[in-house]
């Protein structure tokens, strides 16, 4: 049984957007801050990954939890 096909570029980019749109608002961070995070996450996380269908969640729990550990 095969797997879901890897997502287009246009598809990656249009969901690493939402993570940082999503993430600016809930943190109250500046959105270009975000951004840098959830491009750097992702990057991190590709290079190694075999497996590219959770990339998206990990590299969104992953700012998360950078951006928890920035708040008082």
């Amino acid at each position: 049984m095969p797997g879901l096909p890897d997502p287009s570029t246009e598809e990656v980019q249009h969901e690493l957007d939402r993570i940082t749109d999503h993430l600016a608002e809930r943190f109250d961070t500046e959105r270009v801050v975000v951004h840098r995070y959830v491009l750097d996450s992702y990057n991190q996380l590709a290079e190694g990954a075999t497996v590219r269908a959770h990339l998206l969640a990990l590299t969104e729990h992953a700012v998360r939890d950078r951006l928890s550990q920035r708040s008082p």
